[in-house]
């Protein structure tokens, strides 16, 4: 029988994966924000310089960063390069998960887009529908459906608020 993971060691193990995931967003974020600062032409830019308040944000978001990274063993390489190849990800538009976005993606979020105009915040059920209505032959559980909201980051009501109505 295998040994099983006590609540410290999967906390310790959280929180490294959540400090690398903290990381990666980092690195990211640096790289973006360099980029667009590097996009404004070079009056705005020298202004910018002069007030200090682009640099000084950096500066302080590295240096707040610094602290965090000491929990994810900065000494180990496979880390690093973890969290390069995360950032990387997050550059490209990727998911965090690993997973591309597939055609099946782009029907959840026609449908979420399509309950969405009827009433401004869809519930499941709404969202069910129209899925339902647009893709008849495709088989696919609720629970299933939930999950890829969730990953696509698309919200919806679990059910209608107030009192239900007899069947």
């Amino acid at each position: 029988m295998a040994k099983r993971e006590t609540n410290k060691e999967r906390r310790v193990r959280e929180d490294r994966r959540r400090a690398l995931f903290e990381m990666a967003t980092e690195i990211a974020t640096s790289i973006d924000s360099r980029r667009c600062f590097s996009s404004i032409p070079e009056e705005e830019r020298k202004s910018l310089e002069r007030g200090n308040d682009f640099l000084d944000l950096t500066l302080w978001t590295e240096s707040q960063s610094k602290l965090r990274w000491g929990i994810v063993d900065m000494g180990a390489i496979e880390n690093i390069a973890k969290a390069l190849r995360l950032a990387a990800d997050k550059l490209e538009g990727k998911p965090e998960d690993g997973r591309r976005f597939s055609d099946h993606d782009r029907k959840i979020a026609i449908a979420f887009f399509l309950a969405r105009a009827r009433t401004t915040y869809p519930t499941f059920s709404e969202f069910i529908e129209v899925y339902r209505k647009r893709n008849p032959k495709v088989r696919v559980e609720e629970r299933t459906l939930r999950r890829s909201l969730q990953r696509l980051g698309l919200t919806v009501y679990p059910a209608r608020r107030g009192r239900p109505k007899g069947k």
